[in-house]
């Protein structure tokens, strides 16, 4: 008993800190009130999935020159080979 006393003698001083906190930030900064366009095209723009397009990376010229290679270095490979006694 003693010890749900104390936990709730703790929450109210917790509470009461956060709304002493509370007036204290209203005190120093001042709140700002969003015109009502505002908040219209924030919900608007929160609700709505945004436009994203997704190009592919065109690797052909990448792709040409990596089996272009390994076609050079096979046709050397073959070529040295044979001249090899």
């Amino acid at each position: 008993m003693l010890v749900e006393k104390k936990r709730a003698n703790k929450r109210e001083d917790e509470m009461g800190e956060e709304e002493n906190f509370e007036s204290k930030m209203t005190t120093v900064l001042k709140p700002v009130k969003p015109s009502a366009g505002y908040v219209d095209r924030l919900k608007h723009s929160l609700k709505t999935a945004p436009y994203a397009v997704i190009e592919r990376e065109d690797n052909t010229p990448s792709l040409l020159m990596l089996l272009l290679g390994i076609a050079t270095a096979l046709a050397t490979f073959l070529l040295l080979r044979r001249l090899r006694p």
